[in-house]
């Protein structure tokens, strides 16, 4: 019987935290909403299918040479890729192809990153930062704070609007 009281005690909670109550729900805005959307239709409009789809993909590109790097710069010249994540290049050469890559895609780029604590390790040439297993387990909250400000400060200076997590 106590298993009973228990089970209907348990559906009862459920059934009453799951229902909103109707001023919540006047409360809620939808995302979005108030924006003017006519540009984004023109955009839209004037889109091939082939580029609509390229928008919903981010490539992680292979600039490991200059053939690699043209086809990387083609597709973004033709609208074929909403993004790119590179890494194992110079920070030099990063930041040349970003520039190149901004200047020549239709579409504003999504720029990211696969790094959880520092963007040193994905560059060549620069001092690589320990695993994020290693950093979390040293204990002191100072130097969390200023490797999550460092990482953020980073993204910004170079322009990384995405973190991945691709392992």
């Amino acid at each position: 019987i106590n298993i009973l009281i228990l089970f209907v005690g348990l559906c009862f909670l459920v059934a009453t935290s799951c229902q909103r109550t109707k001023r919540a729900a006047e409360k809620a805005a939808l995302p979005f909403s108030g924006t003017d959307t006519a540009q984004v239709d023109i955009v839209l409009a004037g889109m091939s299918l082939d580029e609509k789809i390229g928008q919903l993909i981010l490539w992680d590109a292979p600039m490991h040479d200059s053939l690699s790097q043209q086809l990387v710069f083609q597709n973004a010249k033709s609208g074929l890729i909403g993004g790119v994540l590179m890494r194992n290049i110079h920070l030099a050469e990063y930041i040349y192809a970003m520039d190149i890559l901004r200047r020549m895609s239709k579409l504003p780029l999504f720029f990211a990153t696969n790094q959880k604590v520092a963007l040193n390790n994905q560059f060549t040439g620069l001092t690589n930062f320990p695993s994020p297993v290693a950093i979390a387990a040293i204990d002191s909250a100072q130097l969390q704070a200023f490797l999550e400000k460092k990482f953020v400060t980073d993204c910004k200076a170079l322009g990384i609007n995405l973190t991945l997590n691709l392992n």
